[in-house]
């Protein structure tokens, strides 16, 4: 079925409570924007049309009012936490047409919170502690082969020594380049480790 056979139905049935045109010309509306957005509501508006004719209609026919205080609009949604009616701008609705108050969703949405909150602070204490970090400087000392006691000046001198010993760029066997590739990347980050270890202790 087409939109506009879909708003012709509805503005034609003669059985329809009075809403009906409203959801009819704003269903019309949605017909000129064409997005993703605009389809998704009219979708849900037509399920809506069709699911609520029947579960709205006993309060369509008593003319009850909303139980939202200071409003005299008619109700037409049963809330299905507290049982009240409400009107259509005092509730929440899915599109089958079953609705919960305003006071009920903040109620609802404020207990999930605060389960969830619970939850995530449970989680917290029940981590297991993280693993102590591993002494950098010690391992950097170990992959350049230098004494824990080496001076920063060793360690230059060491860094240079083997950068020129694991050059890439000179002539080499595929393998024996590939070899000095990951030996130079362990060199250059060991050296990194203990160069910020110096600047920070010079600071």
């Amino acid at each position: 079925m087409t939109l506009d056979e879909f708003i012709n139905d509805v503005m034609s049935s003669s059985k329809q409570p009075p809403w009906g045109r409203i959801a009819a010309s704003f269903l019309g509306t949605a017909q000129m924007a064409s997005s993703k957005v605009s389809d998704q509501v009219l979708q849900w508006g037509a399920l809506l049309v069709r699911n609520a004719a029947l579960r709205w209609a006993p309060l369509a026919v008593q003319n009850v009012f909303c139980a939202t205080a200071d409003c005299s609009a008619q109700a037409f949604v049963p809330c299905a936490a507290c049982g009240k009616a409400f009107c259509l701008g005092h509730s929440m609705l899915s599109y089958h047409g079953e609705g919960i108050c305003e006071g009920c969703a903040t109620e609802l949405v404020a207990s999930k919170r605060g389960v969830r909150a619970a939850r995530q602070q449970q989680q917290r204490q029940q981590a297991p502690a993280p693993a102590p970090k591993k002494d950098e400087a010690a391992a950097a000392l170990r992959t350049l082969r230098l004494p824990k006691t080496a001076s920063w000046d060793e360690i230059k001198s060491t860094y240079k020594k083997l950068c020129v010993k694991h050059n890439a760029d000179k002539p080499q066997s595929a393998a024996a380049r590939a070899k000095n590739t990951e030996r130079l990347k362990e060199i250059n980050g060991a050296y990194a480790v203990l160069r910020a270890r110096y600047e920070r202790v010079a600071a």
